[in-house]
């Protein structure tokens, strides 16, 4: 698998999709590879950052493999654990930047719920 032209491939299909899917993974991304240059100096940041590359590569040899399909979904894994430990954060009244961890969370939890219940807006679905 060549990487590159891979990833393009992949990206040129995730951003096939509505306007509005577009409009939710730039803003759902973005807001997570923010927070975890902000709090890159944390496992929070680490985590979060750690979730963004690995599903990142995930979701690329998946479509490699087998194309956009609902195996997609399982490039999500990775995001388990880190929302668990941004909640854990959220417990830590002295965490800083507490309000960029709560809009992780709160645009992570409706992601991976919807996620895990339907992917017929995803391109061939």
């Amino acid at each position: 698998m060549n990487l590159v032209p891979t990833t393009l491939s992949f990206l040129r299909a995730t951003f096939s999709v509505a306007w509005y899917w577009r409009l939710w993974l730039i803003v759902l991304v973005g807001c997570n590879l923010v927070s975890a240059l902000i709090l890159r100096e944390q496992l929070t940041g680490w985590a979060t950052f750690a979730a963004l590359i690995t599903g990142g590569l995930m979701g690329t040899w998946l479509f490699a493999k087998q194309g956009y399909t609902r195996l997609l979904g399982l490039m999500h894994l990775p995001w388990i654990p880190m929302v668990v430990l941004q909640l854990r954060t959220l417990e830590e009244s002295t965490a800083p930047f507490l309000w960029l961890i709560q809009v992780t969370v709160a645009l992570n939890l409706p992601t991976e719920q919807y996620e895990s219940e339907s992917s017929s807006h995803w391109p061939g679905r």
